[in-house]
This record gives C-alpha cells, sequence and structure tokens, in this order.
C-alpha cells in the first residue's frame, strides 16, 4: 500500500519534469509559406499617335496598342527578356512566350491616354512557367 501512495507523488512530480522542460524547448521553425504574387502589367497608348481617319478607330487602335504592351511585359516579366548587341551601340531586346488566361482588370481612356491594366493569377502564371517556349511557333488556329 506504501507503494501505491509514494507512486502518484513521483508521477506528479516527473510529469511536473516533463513538462516544465517542455516548455523551455524552442519553438519549431517552420518553413515561411512561399506565395507566388499575381502578376500586372499596365499598358499605355496615346491616342494622337494612333492612325485613322476618324476618332473611333484612334480608340479602337489605342485601345489594341495598350492591350498589347501589357501582354508583353506580362511575357517579359514570365519569360524574361533576351538582349541583343546590334551595330551603332545599342541593344535590341525581345521576349518570347505565350500567355493564356490573363485577365483585363482596367481599361480605360484617361483624356488623350488609354490605359490596359491586366493580371495573371498564381495558378495560370505557375502552368504558364513549366509550358516549354516553342522554337517555332505555330498558329492555334491552322
Amino acid at each position: 500500500m506504501a507503494v501505491l501512495t509514494i507512486l502518484p507523488g513521483r508521477v506528479a512530480c516527473l510529469l511536473f519534469v516533463v513538462l516544465g522542460l517542455a516548455a523551455c524547448q524552442s519553438p519549431s521553425k517552420a518553413k515561411p509559406e512561399t506565395t507566388t504574387p499575381d502578376l500586372t502589367a499596365v499598358g499605355y497608348a496615346y491616342l494622337d499617335n494612333q492612325p485613322g481617319p476618324s476618332d473611333g478607330e484612334r480608340r479602337l487602335q489605342a485601345m489594341n496598342a495598350s492591350r498589347l504592351q501589357a501582354y508583353r511585359l506580362l511575357a517579359e516579366q514570365l519569360y524574361g527578356v533576351s538582349l541583343t548587341p546590334q551595330p551603332a551601340q545599342y541593344w535590341q531586346g525581345h521576349s518570347r512566350g505565350t500567355i493564356v488566361g490573363a485577365q483585363i482588370v482596367r481599361q480605360e481612356q484617361d483624356g488623350n491616354l488609354f490605359i490596359t491594366e491586366l493580371k495573371l493569377n498564381k495558378a495560370d502564371f505557375n502552368r504558364l512557367a513549366a509550358m516549354p517556349v516553342p522554337l517555332n511557333p505555330t498558329r492555334w488556329w491552322e
């Protein structure tokens, strides 16, 4: 009987020591979650620089030019830019890739300037980054 009365005291003491040591243990260093931000690009085009006989045609061409510039900027962010030295001390840059699934966040006219903002979400970014870039791009409609 004496053993049973001593045993609970020792168990309580041992439990106290184990819990005390566990409290002194440094917290585990969990890896921070890496998140890929959405890619965004903004394209600009002036209405006055667009050819066309009417304001409506110049507006449509500025809309397309700003959208294409935004797509070009997205491709540069996703695939990078290749720089080639040219004669007369200047560089030519180009980017090559496919952008699918970009969303138009905003497309508006601000005075004489047309602005288009595109966004490529994280899921599309990861899918496109894994796609190989074709050496000879083919037309998808052929």
